[in-house]
């Protein structure tokens, strides 16, 4: 029962290994080494695999027994366990099956244990990709065989990040596809906060996690409770043959009843973070508070030793800082990495330099510590000196591209570029993209076209960017550069701007120039535009399907009934012919009805072959002429047609419409009582009684309470529950403070990281600059300082 997420290094084997993915923060994609006994990821039967390279936790240290304890404790069935087992007797269809609970609550023993058991599953392959890159390659490259077992731990890490989108494309067609490999299973873990982050929709037309919310929303999610039941912890200690390390953790677990939490160590972890007693346990917070705030920067690899000990000195506080010896940061490393209380420490040492034995030279994190860090830590302002540390001692140029990235959502443009820049001379095609935002951002034209120019040869995405960026900067004789080789969106987008400015002679030479079907199409309906409807229709004439049905739609706007009488159909590249001249006749006849020329317009719907004579009675129908859609319904009944006989029973006479009274009456679904009374509370502003109401735990009532509060202007505790990273709160908070033009806090809170903020603060500066504000226009082009103060020009 020695719960889940990470184990190979959060009690690693020295030796050489493949590499073990960790949980990280939803941004994030981490690997470090594991153990040399355990393998890499090929496809093998889960009885082949080692436990702690699946990342099952070991459990602690407690004075052994004589008899030497089992590898892994015994395990304890839960509730999740049952509804595990029923979701894994379908084997016929492609599954996936999420177990979603916090850092270390049993989620990936308990898919080790259901496998394991399973008269067919543990007989299938298993295939534990380490990174989202590696499954991607396995699910492209025909290399994902029939009756295997994608074991995908902390799967936020496959489905984030710059491949993110792709790998979970790719996964949802293998799994829908009929035509996909058939049959295998996807099991995953996730932490509830990284399930809301990639399930939530977004707050702008940018929708960073739209694929993965695909696939999350057909997957089967089964609940891991944080806790153990008191029965559960009371038949654990008054069973004799319990595993010892199970009664120390469940003597231990305390109120909460976190028994796997502590199994693996985590409170005692967090205690030893938090409340350090000694100056060298300061120290070592100090280094482990580096550590958990780079990660949420978006820091992936383990931790180079030469970064701790470059930022953790702004950690100490100023009596630690003065008369601290020489030697701190060495007591404090040590500390936090080789004191393993119950077998476990703080920091895990890794040496990641090369493969052969020698002294550590990297640190990673316990993962329930830095579960904790994640929802404690979330918002914090991010001193000089650990921008400055980062950017010095960062190799990967995906670290540095995820780093440049938080500090561009924190509008710290400075360091954003720095990041982005260092990345981008090592390839890293990705932070291109997030430099053109910041580019795009600051004004600055002719760099992030130059940006684009690198990437539109190899990216289409980027090559339309580029086109856009130009068309809305008005760049007309840059576009037509593009133009001129034949490139289909540039004459699309020069057409719009075309439009946009009026050229009609520009227009019909780009139409001669090209003869796109678009441009006809544009041309016609800015000749429209200018009242020259008669011009238009020459235009459309040679046209295309789509051409002729824009000449139909003309003609009825304009009211031109002999034209729509008369319509031929005259260009042989329509792939519609007829229709077009069909669609004229209805369109004639849905005109003369609003006109009140009723029987003019019978006289056409008694036209044409049968089906279109039946579609033009429901026209006359729909405008309240029911006697004259009879009259074209009723010979074509007595021919003996079964569909205009059904068309006069379910449509004539016309039936009355409802009331609005009653069809709010009917569509009104009253909330629960409990709900409806906090709406009333909330809306008549009585504060103490909605508080009480909240107080009593109900989720709802806390909810209106804490709009209201904020509404009011006091939004302590809204910021209180947004800081624990509630995606709702975080959203409604930075909508309240812009509303009431809060600029100041909006600032701080974009310093901190909040996302939410970042957008409010962006869309009320834009809207600021908009109305002259200048203020308002330089905060966009400099962004922010750490401390939230306005940014200094970085070119």
């Amino acid at each position: 029962m020695a719960g889940d997420d990470t184990g190979a290094t959060a009690n690693s084997v020295p030796g050489e290994a493949g590499w073990v993915l960790q949980a990280r923060d939803i941004r994030e994609v981490h690997l470090h080494p594991g153990d040399a006994s355990t393998g890499s990821s090929w496809r093998r039967p889960i009885g082949d695999w080692h436990p702690y390279a699946l990342q099952v936790h070991k459990a602690l240290s407690v004075p052994s027994p004589d008899v030497p304890l089992p590898l892994l404790p015994a395990y304890v069935r839960r509730n999740h366990d049952d509804a595990l087992d029923a979701e894994l007797r379908d084997l016929t269809a492609n599954t996936m099956v999420v177990l979603v609970g916090g850092s270390s609550t049993g989620k990936t023993r308990a898919f080790y244990e259901a496998i394991g058991r399973h008269p067919v599953l543990r007989h299938w392959g298993l295939v534990h990709p380490r990174t989202g890159e590696e499954l991607y390659g396995l699910l492209r490259g025909d290399r994902l065989e029939p009756y295997t077992i994608l074991w995908l731990n902390e799967v936020h890490n496959y489905l984030s990040g710059p491949s993110g989108q792709t790998v979970a494309a790719e996964l949802h067609a293998q799994l829908t596809n009929q035509d996909a490999v058939r049959p295998f299973i996807v099991v995953a873990t996730l932490w509830p906060e990284f399930w809301a982050t990639l399930t939530s929709e977004p707050v702008s037309v940018h929708d960073p996690h739209l694929r993965a919310r695909s696939l999350l929303e057909g997957a089967v999610r089964i609940d891991v409770a944080e806790r153990f039941s008191d029965d559960s912890i009371a038949r654990l200690l008054d069973e004799p043959s319990t595993d010892p390390r199970l009664l120390v953790a469940a003597r231990t677990a305390g109120l909460r009843g976190a028994v796997i939490q502590t199994l693996v160590g985590g409170p005692s972890l967090v205690r030893r973070f938090e409340t350090p007693d000694t100056a060298v346990d300061r120290y070592a917070a100090a280094v482990v508070s580096v550590a958990l705030d780079a990660r949420q920067l978006g820091h992936r690899a383990p931790f180079p030793r030469a970064l701790l000990a470059a930022a953790s000195g702004a950690y100490l506080s100023e009596e630690d800082r003065v008369g601290a010896p020489a030697d701190w940061f060495e007591q404090g490393l040590r500390r936090a990495s080789r004191d393993r209380t119950h077998g476990i420490s703080l920091l895990l040492p890794v040496r990641a330099a090369d493969d052969q034995p020698g002294e550590a030279d990297s640190y990673d994190i316990h993962d329930y510590l830095e579960q904790h860090g994640w929802q404690s830590r979330r918002f914090r302002s991010t001193s000089a000196t650990l921008w400055a540390a980062l950017l010095e001692h960062t190799r990967s140029a995906d670290d540095l591209a995820a780093i440049g990235a938080s500090a561009f959502n924190r509008l710290d443009y400075r360091y954003a570029e720095a990041f982005l820049l260092s990345s981008v001379k090592q390839g890293y095609d990705q932070a291109r993209w997030t430099l053109v935002d910041l580019l795009d951002a600051q004004g600055r034209l002719e760099e992030e076209v130059h940006v684009l120019l690198g990437l539109a040869a190899r990216d289409a995405q980027a090559h339309r960017r580029l086109i856009d960026l130009l068309v809305e900067h008005h760049a007309i004789d840059d576009v037509r550069v593009f133009v001129d080789r034949g490139d289909y969106y540039a004459v699309e987008k020069l057409a719009d701007l075309l439009v946009e400015l009026g050229e009609v002679d520009e227009l019909t030479a780009l139409l001669g120039q090209s003869g796109e079907g678009i441009v006809r199409l544009k041309l016609a309906q800015l000749l429209e535009r200018q009242d020259r409807a008669d011009e238009a229709l020459r235009v459309l004439a040679p046209g295309d399907a789509a051409a002729h049905l824009l000449m139909v739609a003309i003609m009825a706007r304009h009211g031109l009934v002999q034209e729509l009488e008369h319509f031929e159909h005259v260009d042989t590249r329509c792939l519609l012919g007829d229709l077009c001249a069909r669609h004229a006749q209805a369109q004639l006849i849905d005109l003369l009805a609003r006109r009140g020329e009723a029987g003019r317009a019978r006289s056409f719907a008694s036209q044409g072959a049968v089906a279109d004579q039946r579609y033009q009675a429901l026209l006359l129908w729909q405008h309240d002429y029911p006697e004259h859609a009879e009259a074209v319904l009723q010979p074509l009944s007595d021919a003996g047609d079964v569909r205009s006989t059904r068309y006069r029973i379910d449509l004539l006479p016309r039936p009355a419409q409802p009331s609005a009274s009653v069809q709010a009456t009917e569509s009104y679904n009253p909330p629960a009582a409990r709900d409806r009374l906090a709406n009333f509370l909330a809306e008549h502003e009585m504060v103490d009684e909605l508080r009480e109401l909240a107080d009593g735990g109900h989720e709802y009532g806390r909810w209106r309470l804490l709009n209201l509060l904020a509404e009011q202007g006091d939004t302590r505790e809204l910021a209180e529950l947004a800081d624990t990273g509630h995606v709702n709160a975080c959203r409604r908070l930075a909508e309240i403070l812009a509303r009431q033009g809060r600029v100041a806090e909006l600032r701080a809170r974009v310093a901190r990281g909040d996302v939410a903020a970042r957008d409010e603060l962006v869309w009320l500066s834009a809207a600021k600059k908009r109305k002259g504000s200048d203020q308002a226009a330089e905060l966009l082009r400099r962004g922010l300082e750490p401390d939230g103060a306005l940014g200094r020009p970085t070119w």
